[in-house]
């Protein structure tokens, strides 16, 4: 996305076994998007995670470095 002026912002990425999220940002505008999913039960072998998930993305104007 660099080309359309989208930088990643590392302060807001995360991951894990039940989802991961990122951030963006053009000028003053950030954009983080969640998505997550059911990453299973270590605790039991024959658990079959729903394979559904859910992304969701919000942005805001205002937001400084």
């Amino acid at each position: 996305m660099p080309q359309l002026g989208w930088r990643e912002d590392l302060g807001y990425g995360a991951d894990g076994k039940d989802g991961t999220a990122f951030g963006f940002r053009r000028g003053e505008t950030l954009c983080i998007a969640r998505a997550s999913w059911d990453g299973g039960d270590d605790a039991d072998p024959t658990y079959v995670p729903d394979d559904r998930y859910e992304l969701r993305i919000e942005c805001m104007r205002g937001a400084t470095d």
